[in-house]
């Protein structure tokens, strides 16, 4: 998930969250996909747009709470969405 987010690849994106994947999985730099669709350096509209899908993900609803994105999650260079919508001006 996290290649297919660096690549803008909307439609894998889609595969992937709709065939049980997780966006708030991170890799070894504690990099969520999230992370890596904010680092991209596309125009703001194209960023937006890969936002917007990971955005609207659910997880499976497990003893009644729901999943949803972890959009504070902090990676290990101390990045989280609030930083990205400062220095990037996402939203």
């Amino acid at each position: 998930m996290h290649l297919a987010a660096l690549g803008a690849l909307k439609v894998i994106l889609i595969l992937f969250l709709d065939h049980g994947g997780n966006p708030n999985i991170a890799n070894g730099r504690e990099e969520t996909s999230f992370h890596c669709v904010c680092q991209r350096p596309d125009s703001p509209e194209k960023r937006a747009e890969l936002l917007s899908v990971m955005l609207n993900w659910k997880g499976p609803e497990i003893d009644g709470e729901v999943e949803e994105i972890l959009v504070n999650h902090v990676d290990s260079d101390g990045y989280s969405l609030e930083i990205f919508e400062n220095v990037y001006f996402l939203v």
